[in-house]
């Protein structure tokens, strides 16, 4: 089996499955960040493949660049043959990293988002990603891609040969419940963070409630935002229940009838296609946190409503709501997207990846 190692910023409960399956056939060190600061999202208390190493690594911050220990001395005192990194403009480790995979031929992979949710409007940055992305084309096996709009956003500064996509979706099979007749509940899930605008989404309900009562909300998912979010939808009286992340959505997902993210939204998108719900989120794409909404599609698999608009949002709302020829379109495309996207499950293109010639 070939000797690799992946760093990876977090561990996250949703990459346990993606780490066992590529153990099974890879030789795998993750190396992983681990501070003050450090939550392990539940992925320790799942079952872990027991040839996996895992190696902590400590962050040392630098003006605007930051330093990752354990990672250098790790790759020149073991032969491994793959590295796939998370791309990051300000780690300095990762520069290291790639020449000295140049100096050995070591197959070095780059896994990110490319220049994509980068303020280009300022030339200072445009600069900095153009030299960044050109250092990359000159020393790197390839930079893999999260979806496609990342791949658009570096051909001009990578060539094409050095570039390969791999979308970024969860390590999940199509889980689709038997629904209650009484379709009465939207869902969130994801980290309760500042940028989830989830404000905006309890501001659309109190407006859906001046007509509609007994709309529901579900909120799957734990961060620093809990308890200010608990306030705020007494103040407003909102019918919702909060609950802890979990992997199975089927008893809560009975009665729901869309997965709404009202701010940056990322993987849960995912999570939505995958459960078979019609999303609802914002349009402006580049505001979003990672790439994962381009896989939505207005009036396919989604609705898509003006950003910072609750008003909007509630009329997305109501309009899945009240229209059950729309939830079932939305809901069937939600589906075909989700087995599109997990035709051939992540594990299984990183292994591909590193056993290509």
């Amino acid at each position: 089996m070939i000797k690799t190692l992946i760093y990876t910023p977090d561990l996250t409960h949703y990459r346990l499955k993606v780490y066992n399956n590529i153990a099974k056939k890879v030789n795998l060190t993750v190396v992983y960040n681990y501070n003050n600061n450090f939550k392990r999202d539940g992925f320790f208390k799942g079952s872990i493949n027991k040839k996996i190493k895992f190696i902590k690594s400590l962050k040392f911050n630098f003006l605007f660049f930051y330093f990752q220990s354990n990672i250098v001395f790790n790759i020149l005192r073991n032969n491994y043959k793959v590295i796939i990194i998370s791309s990051d403009v300000k780690n300095i480790t990762n520069y290291l990293v790639i020449i000295i995979c140049k100096l050995f031929k070591k197959k070095i992979y780059l896994w990110g988002q490319g220049a994509f949710n980068k303020n280009f409007n300022y030339f200072y940055i445009k600069f900095i990603y153009f030299i960044y992305h050109k250092f990359l084309d000159l020393f790197i096996t390839k930079y893999v891609c999260y979806n496609k709009i990342c791949s658009n956003h570096l051909k001009n500064v990578i060539r094409p040969n050095k570039i390969k996509i791999i979308n970024n979706t969860l390590e999940k099979n199509i889980n689709i419940t038997k629904k209650n007749k009484n379709l009465s509940s939207i869902i969130f899930i994801g980290r309760l963070r500042r940028n989830n605008a989830l404000e905006l989404l309890i501001l659309a309900l109190n407006e859906i409630n001046k007509k509609f009562k007994n709309i529901k909300l579900k909120i799957v998912g734990s961060g620093e935002n809990y308890k200010r979010l608990k306030k705020m939808v007494r103040k407003y009286n909102i019918n919702c229940k909060f609950y802890k992340m979990t992997d199975n959505f089927k008893d809560l997902t009975k009665d729901v009838f869309a997965g709404v993210y009202p701010g940056s939204a990322g993987l849960s998108v995912v999570d939505y296609l995958l459960l078979g719900l019609p999303v609802i989120t914002h349009k402006d794409f580049l505001y979003h946190m990672g790439p994962e909404p381009y896989y939505l599609k207005h009036n396919y698999n989604s609705l898509i409503f003006r950003r910072n608009s609750y008003t909007d949002l509630a009329d997305k709302i109501l309009a899945i709501y009240k229209n059950k020829s729309l939830y079932k379109r939305l809901s069937k495309n939600s589906i075909l997207t989700g087995k599109k996207l997990n035709q051939i499950p992540l594990s299984q293109k990183f292994i591909n990846l590193i056993y290509e010639n």
